[in-house]
C-alpha cells in the first residue's frame, strides 16, 4: 500500500512541480551541510540551518503533494518568496561561504524561470534578484573578493539563463512546428487552443475554429508525386498565414488538414472568412467547417464539431458535383 501511494504521488507530478520541489530540496541539503560544517553557536540564531532545512523540506513535500495542480502564479510566488529569504539570509550570515551558497540557490531558481516562464519575466526576476543579492554582499560582506564573487555569480547566471532560454525556445519551435509548412503542428495547435480556451472562459469573448481539409490531395500525390504534394501544402499554409490576422493561429494537424484558431470571432464571421479564403487559397480545392466554442466543452469536443461540419460541407460539395455531372449526361 505505501509503495502504491508513493507511485501515485510521483505520477501526479508535472515538470513544474518537480522543478520547484527540487529547488527547495537543494536548499534543504545546503542547510543540512551548513549545520554540519558551520554549526550555530546558539539554537535560536537566525538564520538557523536546522530550522531552514526543516522549512525547505516541508515546502518541498507540500509542493509534491500539490503535484499537477501547481500553477505558474503559485510557483512564481513561492520561489519569489524563497529568493527574498535567500537574499536576507546572505545579509545576516557571518561567513561569506554561506552567502555564496545563497547566491548559487538564487541562480538555480533563475534557471527554472528561464525554462518555465516567458523571457521578459525571467530577465526581470533574474536581474532584479541578482542585483539585490550583489548589493547585500557589497554592504554586509565588503571586500575586493566579494566584488569579484558577486560579479562572477551574476555573469554566470545571466549567461546560463540566456543559453537555457534560447535552447528552450529552439526546442519548442522544433517540437511544436510543422517542418514542411512552418506553421504549428498538432502538438502546438493543442497547446495554443487550450490557452485560448482558458482566455475565453475568463473574458467570455467568442472563439471559433475553421477546420480545413484539402479535396483530392491524395490524387495530387499519386499523379504528380509527393514533391508536388509538398509544394501544394506549403502554398496552402503560406496563403492561410498571409490572409489571417495577427492573433489568429494557423496549424497543420494532419496530412492534408489545417485548422485556424480565431479569437474574438463568431461562427458567422468564421464562415465569412472561409468564403473569402477561397479567393486567396487556390493551390488546391478544399472544404471547411466552423465551430464556435461553447462554455464547458472540452477542446476535443470543440475540434470534433468543426470537423463534423467540414465533413458535411465536403459531402454536400461531392453531391452537388455528382448531380452536375449527371445533369450534363
Amino acid at each position: 500500500m505505501p509503495e502504491r501511494s508513493v507511485s501515485r504521488l510521483f505520477k501526479n507530478q508535472s515538470e513544474l512541480s518537480i522543478a520547484v520541489a527540487a529547488v527547495f530540496v537543494a536548499g534543504g541539503i545546503f542547510a543540512v551541510l551548513t549545520a554540519i560544517l558551520f554549526p550555530p553557536e546558539r539554537l535560536w540564531t537566525w538564520p538557523n540551518p536546522h530550522i531552514v532545512a526543516l522549512a525547505t523540506f516541508t515546502i518541498a513535500i507540500l509542493i509534491l503533494l500539490r503535484g499537477r495542480r501547481l500553477r505558474r502564479p503559485a510557483a512564481v510566488c513561492t520561489t519569489g518568496a524563497y529568493v527574498c529569504t535567500l537574499i536576507v539570509t546572505a545579509a545576516f550570515v557571518e561567513n561569506i561561504e554561506r552567502a555564496l551558497a545563497a547566491g548559487l540557490l538564487i541562480m538555480g531558481v533563475t534557471l527554472i524561470f528561464a525554462w518555465f516562464m516567458p523571457p521578459l519575466v525571467t530577465r526581470l526576476f533574474g536581474h532584479t534578484s541578482l542585483a539585490a543579492y550583489g548589493v547585500v554582499l557589497l554592504i554586509w560582506h565588503p571586500g575586493n573578493g566579494t566584488v569579484l564573487i558577486s560579479l562572477a555569480i551574476a555573469a554566470l547566471s545571466v549567461l546560463l539563463t540566456e543559453i537555457y532560454g534560447s535552447f528552450k525556445r529552439e526546442l519548442q519551435r522544433t517540437v511544436l512546428t510543422d517542418h514542411l509548412c512552418q506553421v504549428w503542428n498538432r502538438a502546438g495547435f493543442e497547446r495554443m487552443l487550450e490557452r485560448e480556451i482558458r482566455s475565453v472562459v475568463r473574458s467570455k469573448a467568442p472563439l471559433s475554429l475553421l477546420y480545413l481539409d484539402l479535396d483530392g490531395f491524395k490524387s495530387v500525390n499519386d499523379t504528380e508525386g509527393h514533391l508536388a504534394g509538398d509544394r501544394v501544402l506549403q502554398q496552402v499554409s503560406r496563403s492561410l498565414e498571409a490572409s489571417v490576422r495577427g492573433p489568429d493561429t494557423v496549424a497543420r494537424i494532419g496530412g492534408d488538414e489545417f485548422v485556424l484558431i480565431l479569437p474574438e470571432t463568431t461562427a458567422a464571421a468564421a464562415r465569412a472568412l472561409g468564403l473569402r479564403l477561397r479567393n486567396d487559397v487556390t493551390a488546391c480545392e478544399w472544404s471547411f467547417g466552423v465551430a464556435e466554442y461553447q462554455n464547458g466543452e472540452s477542446a476535443q469536443e470543440f475540434i470534433e464539431r468543426s470537423d463534423a461540419e467540414m465533413l458535411e460541407y465536403k459531402r454536400k460539395r461531392r453531391h452537388k458535383a455528382s448531380a452536375a455531372v449527371q445533369g450534363r449526361g
